[in-house]
């Protein structure tokens, strides 16, 4: 593993970073200008938003929430996929054959211990280190440390949205407004206990099933966090001040993110 993030950091070094995130907004913005604001810097897609602009990417990080099996045919030869598990003995990835794995430390995840709320970004900057502080986020665990692993001078979230003050439900650009997800919604504002302990177990179980009969299907799905997004949205005031410190300018390319306004707007 060692290896492969010496390899990973010398193809990138010095290079400035781009994320392109599975926020709602990026349904909105023009793929010219993130092409253009892409040039020269290496390009990191997060888990779907990979299909956004598929041909810029140079880093496919994802995790097992949410999991799809990818086809990488026609994207760059030397594309590199980051695996974050999720520690879970139910952790299903199937056909994924990453560059580098992580895992979460399952003594982490909860609210006290996790990086949102000790905002310890210092401490879990190394990403030779492949066991993870929770996030709670793929962003947090992970992405947030890659401009420091490069020595960026500066970094660019497209999409970076978070969420919605005052939902505990958090968007993505590829979800169809289908009947049954207005339900899920409804459940999750209304009861997340029934949602997190009966309908996403159901759920769960049934796409499997159909992956197993030769569905693509998203598998995975993870409970719903109370009140997640307005917790990160909170402490990247604090992120802000981390990259300050380590000289990496920050910005944001989004109609609607919660990031701190500390982030320059694009």
């Amino acid at each position: 593993m060692e290896k492969n993030i010496d390899e990973l950091k010398k193809n990138f070094l010095g290079m400035d970073c781009l994320f392109i995130t599975a926020g709602p907004s990026l349904k909105k913005l023009s793929k010219e200008r993130v092409k253009e604001l892409a040039k020269g810097k290496v390009v990191i897609a997060v888990k779907q938003a990979i299909n956004f602009i598929p041909e810029i990417v140079d880093i496919h990080i994802l995790n097992d929430s949410n999991y799809q099996i990818y086809d990488y045919e026609g994207m760059k030869k030397n594309l590199k996929v980051i695996l974050l598990k999720s520690g879970s003995k139910l952790s299903f990835t199937p056909k994924c054959n990453p560059f580098i794995e992580y895992i979460i430390d399952k003594r982490t995840i909860n609210w006290d211990s996790s990086l949102a709320n000790t905002r310890d970004f210092k401490g879990n900057e190394s990403l030779y280190n492949y066991t993870r502080t929770y996030g709670p986020g793929i962003m947090y665990e992970l992405g947030i440390f890659l401009p420091l692993l490069f020595n960026s001078n500066s970094v660019i979230f497209v999409s970076w949205d978070l969420g919605s003050k005052n939902s505990n439900v958090i968007e993505r650009f590829y979800e169809e407004n289908t009947l049954y997800e207005k339900f899920k919604k409804f459940l999750i504002e209304k009861n997340i206990g029934l949602y997190n302990r009966y309908l996403i177990r159901i759920e769960n179980l049934i796409r499997i099933h159909l992956y197993y009969i030769g569905f693509n299907v998203k598998l995975g799905i993870p409970v719903v966090t109370i009140n997640e997004a307005n917790q990160i949205a909170d402490s990247t005031y604090y992120l802000s001040k981390y990259y300050s410190q380590n000289n990496i300018e920050h910005c944001v390319y989004s109609g609607s993110s919660m990031l701190s306004s500390e982030f320059t707007r694009i």
